[in-house]
């Protein structure tokens, strides 16, 4: 109960202070990527891109990176990307942001400096990480776990056939 007498909602994980209380679901594809990534060791290896001494501040790592990875699996230009992203609580916990805004998170044009400072292969490495199978925690590659082994035996019905096809002569005949 609250001080007014009120019951007093919970705050969970995936509450993200939307204004409408609206509770993100944990089965949505950017909250399930945003934890597959170890982001801290993604920020620890990438902070030397980074200038130091830089009297503006810089935007964070994650967010950089995964605006590249948004633009790339959704395949949106920049000044739509910024949009969705503003618009979309689930991108934006994606983001790593601490909770959801209607403000704009970076101009458009900032998607220059983010593909400069982050080229394709730390992509292709964080890329490697979310779509990933999961593996099994025991290393045995026995056989017996693959019952589907043996010799393929193709039939020649799937196999293209010398098929002529009608030209003007044939249709004089």
């Amino acid at each position: 109960m609250g001080r007014s007498g009120c019951i007093v909602k919970k705050r969970t994980l995936y509450y993200f202070g939307h204004m409408a209380g609206m509770e993100l679901n944990p089965e949505n594809r950017w909250v399930k990527m945003a934890q597959k990534v170890d982001w801290e060791k993604i920020e620890d290896k990438y902070l030397g891109l980074y200038c130091a001494n830089n009297k503006t501040p810089a935007k964070p790592i994650r967010l950089a990176i995964c605006a590249l990875l948004i633009s790339s699996i959704e395949g949106l230009p920049d000044e739509r990307l910024v949009l969705h992203i503003q618009k979309n609580p689930y991108m934006q916990y994606f983001c790593g942001m601490k909770k959801y805004t209607r403000e704009m998170p970076f101009t458009p044009s900032l998607m220059v400096t983010f593909r400069k400072r982050f080229d394709a292969n730390v992509l292709r490495e964080i890329n490697e990480m979310l779509f990933a199978p999961e593996r099994a925690d025991d290393d045995s590659n026995d056989d017996d776990d693959h019952p589907n082994r043996g010799i393929l035996i193709m039939d020649a019905i799937c196999a293209p056939a010398n098929i002529t096809y009608p030209q003007y002569i044939k249709l004089c005949d």
